[in-house]
């Protein structure tokens, strides 16, 4: 695959995974709060998965790759959040 098609499915999925996330975070919209939990799993999963596709896209460094490599890394940090059994104490 070449860098250009690369860069345009990942800005697709992180379009994707953000619209997701979006609409779970809106109170009216998902009245169901399990399927609102996974929903917004997936958006961010989608989302990092789309900033990786376009910060792996870019062939030379610059700020905007880096921006997209932490992007990525943050949506790591919320999906490990999600999944990580953490205790209200």
């Amino acid at each position: 695959m070449d860098n250009r098609t690369k860069g345009l499915l990942g800005y697709w999925i992180e379009a994707i995974g953000q619209t997701m996330s979006a609409v779970t975070n809106t109170p009216s919209a998902v009245k169901d709060k399990e399927l609102s939990s996974q929903l917004d799993l997936w958006g961010n999963v989608l989302q990092g998965t789309g900033t990786a596709l376009i910060a792996d896209s870019e062939e030379e460094f610059s700020f905007e790759k880096l921006g997209n490599q932490l992007q990525s890394i943050g949506n790591l940090v919320t999906i490990i959040g999600f999944l990580a059994p953490v205790s209200d104490e």
